[in-house]
């Protein structure tokens, strides 16, 4: 088998033989696009994954929300019309509800209760999963709400939770969001609460949640650039001695 000198290799070749490629994600959250329903996520409250033409990957995107199975959310529709699942969004601010399930301490998902404005009921989806190096999390968001105040302070809240970090994506629209994660084990959670009232309900819609290496920075290519030519310098140097 023929084995290549350092000196015979040029600098991308170089960075292959010697592993210096960034390693690859670990290929999770498993069933990002959501083409295996719901399996892989942890369902808190209510649910689905259906079909739909706001899909950017694949057919199906997961809809979380927090309409009633049994009663009016809103006035136009009939009682449990704008449910998911036929499961009850779970209570938030009491011991078992939604905030327990995602590991956070009562209170966490109240917008601002300085000034009395309170969670009392939502729903998520919740999925732990390790990286075996830095990796760029992403998905895509959609947002379908009959709360005229949602995304407000004191209107319904869709939110993404990463390892007990909650950020809110805002009102009525679409989007996406991406991040960069550590190495290690980490919880990712989507969820939309009610905010004061349980009417005007809203949904969130995630799709395409995946992983990827992230990109190094120019400086960083041109620091391995360099040493990656003094390897191959002193290899030269080598090779003619002999």
């Amino acid at each position: 088998m023929f084995i290549p000198r350092l000196s015979d290799l040029r600098p991308a070749a170089l960075l292959l033989a010697l592993g210096l490629a960034l390693p690859a994600a670990q290929a999770a959250p498993l069933n990002g696009s959501f083409e295996a329903g719901l399996n892989g996520w942890t369902v808190l409250g209510d649910a689905a994954a259906l079909a739909s033409p706001l899909a950017t990957e694949g057919s199906q995107i997961a809809w979380i929300g927090n309409a009633s199975a049994s009663l009016v959310d809103d006035a136009t529709q009939a009682a449990g019309a704008l449910n998911l699942s036929g499961l009850e969004p779970l209570a938030v601010g009491q011991p078992g509800g939604l905030e327990e399930g995602l590991g956070l301490t009562i209170g966490a998902l109240d917008p601002d209760p300085a000034n009395f404005i309170f969670a009392i009921e939502g729903s998520a989806l919740l999925q732990d999963f390790v990286t075996l190096a830095p990796t760029v999390l992403h998905f895509d968001w959609v947002i379908d709400s009959a709360d005229p105040l949602a995304g407000q302070a004191d209107g319904d809240q869709a939110f993404v939770l990463i390892n007990g970090v909650l950020s809110t994506l805002g009102g009525p629209g679409s989007g996406s969001f991406s991040t960069v994660l550590g190495a290690g084990n980490h919880r990712l959670a989507f969820g939309v609460i009610d905010v004061l009232d349980p009417l005007g309900s809203t949904r969130l819609g995630i799709d395409a949640v995946r992983l990827a290496a992230p990109v190094p920075e120019p400086k960083s290519w041109a620091l391995m650039a360099a040493g990656l030519a003094a390897i191959g310098f002193t290899a030269q140097r080598r090779s003619r001695r002999r």
